[in-house]
């Protein structure tokens, strides 16, 4: 995806199609700095939309600082992990994926 808005209307479509996005998706990553539609944005419209609300939301970023870990927990990110982690990154997606498996 190329930015939020893009991928905010292919989830909606997902929704208006029936489909349960949080079992189409074992979760979505995004970045906070995107064309149109930023990260935080995307987060907000996901948590309060109930028909996908229950989607796991990582945001996966460069920025840091106490402002955007106050912008994740606001809007409602399941996780928060700065760029150039990429270990970390497989671990959090391992982490989702035993969580599910183990329902």
């Amino acid at each position: 995806m190329r930015d939020g808005l893009e991928a905010l209307r292919l989830l909606k479509g997902w929704c208006d199609e029936g489909k349960a996005v949080a079992d189409e998706l074992l979760m979505m990553i995004t970045d906070a700095e995107m064309p149109e539609m930023d990260g935080y944005k995307l987060t907000h419209e996901v948590r309060t939309d109930d028909r996908m609300s229950a989607l796991h939301v990582v945001l996966n970023t460069s920025l840091s600082g106490s402002f955007n870990e106050a912008m994740v927990k606001k809007v409602g990110c399941d996780r928060f992990i700065s760029k150039f982690q990429p270990d970390l990154l497989v671990e959090v997606a391992q982490e989702r994926l035993r969580g599910v498996l183990s329902k």
